[in-house]
């Protein structure tokens, strides 16, 4: 019936604004590793066997990706194609033998929390000359505090 057409496009949809959210602002910008053996970064640089660095997830996860500082929850949709071509970038949850368990986990819980705050609480974010920018500390959040305001 139309209804569950609508309903799955809505899902769909719910699910690229998640997927762009995690995209866009990674929850967590960084994870420390430790050098297992000496590493060679550039001609002049090595990095010492035993030290913590500290890869930026957000630079990954913007790796390759046309516009990635625009907020495009399109971009996670089958005929744009770039959730497959650009994978290898999209490191959120890890990657491999390091990848998160809780990853469609917590994908599921932002779909339904987003879901709710949707449904129950109309609102409009104020925008302010710092909304653009970011700090990092565990997570990233907008220097202003992402002022939003009641409909």
């Amino acid at each position: 019936s139309s209804r569950v057409l609508w309903t799955l496009a809505v899902t769909q949809f719910l699910n690229h604004v998640v997927m762009e959210c995690l995209h866009w602002r990674p929850p967590a910008p960084f994870v420390p590793h430790i050098c297992k053996d000496d590493f060679q970064i550039s001609t002049d640089m090595v990095v010492p066997k035993g030290s913590v660095i500290f890869p930026s997830i957000v630079e990954a996860c913007h790796e390759g990706y046309p516009n990635p500082d625009e907020f495009d929850p399109d971009r996670w949709t089958e005929e744009r194609g770039e959730e497959i071509k650009y994978k290898k970038h999209w490191i959120v949850f890890g990657t491999g033998a390091h990848l998160c368990l809780g990853k469609q986990y917590a994908i599921n819980q932002l779909s339904i929390f987003f879901a709710i705050v949707a449904m129950n609480f109309p609102f409009k974010r104020v925008i302010t000359p710092q909304s653009h920018d970011i700090y990092y500390s565990p997570a990233i959040c907008p220097v202003d505090n992402c002022i939003v305001q009641p409909l």
